[in-house]
């Protein structure tokens, strides 16, 4: 007997009865189903967190070697000793720190500077403190004066040719003829045509110097410039008769002496500058700046490693764009700031961009700067400012975004007891730390400027109000001048030490030390209540002891 198709797709799909002895599992339960979801929620979270920390500290690795790779911080600051050692505090000679008028200026420029000078640009069989430097092209002095007649008389039958400070708005910019008393009328700065005349003005633009902060003001990139000759023998001549013909005069408020050494045994370059400022009340202010960078970049086997590096950089830079802005699009404006980590995340990618665009600005800088060195074949002076200028602003940046992106592991750790302890805490006095930090700054300026006042007549520590506050810091530290305050003020000078010790270290340290102590007590009670949460760390744990066959 046959049966037909339609029986026998019948059949072939047709599901036996189970028999009697076959056994049917039953329903796990619901506690031991929550414990397996929990485990395999807190697996994957131990998943990724572990791929996260991994990626972090590859990243950090490729900003460190970055960041470092054409630095090393070391060398320069020997390099940066050996140079202070020949013009700042040589063994032989006047120091620096004895200029205080234009005699000792002089005395400087010859007993000093020039000598040091000598021995670099000599020939030696032997070895000495400047042999190891080589002047990359000469050096020049640069002027900056005020106009004269700038006050108005005080009282009358009184003196009244007075000489002000320096302020960009009163600077000195005509030309004279090889006297100060004798100015050149209608002549422009297109008209000079000797550009090494002394006695005529250059604009900022022209030398393409920044402007230059010191002590008793910020100076313009502009002056009167003398550049000297590279025959080293003849300055002491040239600067003799600069003081002959009375260059520097009571109109002068400041000398800069600027020149770059380069030293080929650890391929650095140290650009020098020296501020001399000379106030109104006759005194001469010495400041010292050395700035030490390697502008040759991409020479070594390392360096090219450098490169690699650099590249990482910007496709992470690029990925990180791409994911916060997916992240910020996945939780929202509110939910997305409501994080800190956040606030991290857009400072870290901020840093970086800024980091690109200097590192091109760099880039460029530098490779101009060596272009004109090749050019001027040592017969000039070659202006290094700017190249080492934005060097320096890529080493800041740098610093800053190393800096946080190694705060930045806080993230990854933060399922740790201890780390989650220490984040609680500062959440939860948030809103006393912040009264608590605005009562310290209301103390601490209150007594800066009862220190201004009262000392600053007599006291280094206090001329200025920025400088009494720092002061004010230094006492809470416990590093005040105390001695220094009893010996110019023997009765107000303690009085004074003892009330910001009371007030200041007793009274609001104390206080915070309370806060904090509150608010770590309330992390622990509120993280108590959430064990399971913070399993991870203990979970981990155990997965790598089983990897290892550890008991």
């Amino acid at each position: 007997m046959h049966v037909d198709a339609d029986e026998e797709y019948v059949q072939s799909v047709y599901i036996k009865p189970p028999e009697a002895h076959q056994i049917i599992m039953e329903p796990l339960p619901k506690r031991l189903l929550d414990n397996i979801k929990e485990r395999l929620r807190v697996e994957w979270l131990m998943n990724t967190t572990i791929r996260d920390v991994i990626f972090h500290m590859f990243y950090v690795s490729v900003v460190i070697t970055m960041v470092h790779g054409h630095r090393n911080i070391y060398s320069s600051f020997l390099c940066t000793e050996a140079v202070r050692s020949l013009f700042v505090k040589p063994s032989i000679g006047m120091k620096m720190g004895k200029v205080s008028n234009t005699d000792d200026f002089e005395k400087y420029l010859h007993s000093t500077f020039i000598p040091a000078m000598t021995d670099i640009t000599s020939d030696h069989d032997y070895a000495t403190r400047g042999s190891n430097h080589y002047l990359v092209g000469t050096y020049r002095l640069r002027q900056l004066r005020i106009k004269t007649d700038v006050c108005a008389p005080i009282m009358y039958g009184l003196p009244h040719d007075c000489k002000g400070p320096y302020s960009v708005t009163e600077e000195e910019t005509r030309y004279f003829d090889q006297s100060w008393s004798k100015p050149l009328t209608g002549v422009d700065g297109t008209s000079v045509d000797d550009k090494s005349d002394h006695w005529k003005y250059r604009s900022t633009w022209d030398l393409k110097t920044l402007p230059f902060p010191g002590t008793h003001g910020t100076y313009s990139g502009g002056g009167y410039v003398l550049q000297l000759p590279a025959k080293v023998s003849s300055h002491s001549d040239i600067l003799s008769g600069l003081f002959a013909d009375k260059w520097i005069d009571q109109y002068t408020r400041a000398i800069f002496i600027e020149f770059t050494l380069y030293n080929p045994n650890v391929d650095l370059f140290t650009v020098v500058v020296y501020l001399f400022e000379f106030t109104n009340v006759g005194r001469v202010f010495p400041i010292n700046y050395e700035f030490t960078s390697s502008l040759y970049h991409y020479s070594t086997d390392y360096q090219m490693v450098v490169l690699v590096c650099e590249i990482l950089f910007i496709c992470f830079t690029c990925l990180f764009i791409y994911v916060e802005v997916k992240r910020f699009k996945q939780l929202g404006k509110v939910k997305y700031f409501s994080d800190f980590w956040s606030y991290v995340e857009i400072s870290q990618l901020s840093l970086s961009v800024s980091l690109l665009g200097l590192f091109i600005k760099r880039f460029f800088t530098i490779n101009n700067t060596l272009a004109e060195l090749k050019q001027a074949q040592d017969n000039g002076y070659i202006n290094f400012h700017s190249a080492i200028f934005w060097d320096f602003v890529f080493g800041y940046v740098s610093a800053v975004l190393v800096a946080l992106v190694t705060l930045k592991t806080l993230k990854h750790v933060r399922y740790n007891k201890r780390i989650k302890i220490v984040t609680k805490t500062l959440s939860n006095i948030r809103p006393v730390y912040i009264g608590y930090v605005f009562g310290f700054a209301v103390m601490t300026t209150s007594f800066a400027s009862l220190g201004y006042s009262f000392f600053g007549y007599s006291m280094d520590g206090y001329k200025t109000f920025y400088d009494s506050w720092v002061s004010i810091i230094l006492v809470l530290l416990g590093v005040g001048d105390f001695v220094g305050l009893q010996d110019m003020f023997r009765y107000a000078g303690p009085m004074f030490i003892v009330a910001i010790v009371m007030i200041c270290q007793y009274i609001l340290m104390v206080m915070m030390t309370t806060v904090l102590n509150f608010g770590r007590l309330e992390a622990k009670h509120e993280l108590s209540k959430r064990k399971r949460k913070m399993a991870l760390i203990k979970y981990m744990r155990s997965r790598v002891k089983l990897l290892l066959d550890m008991k």
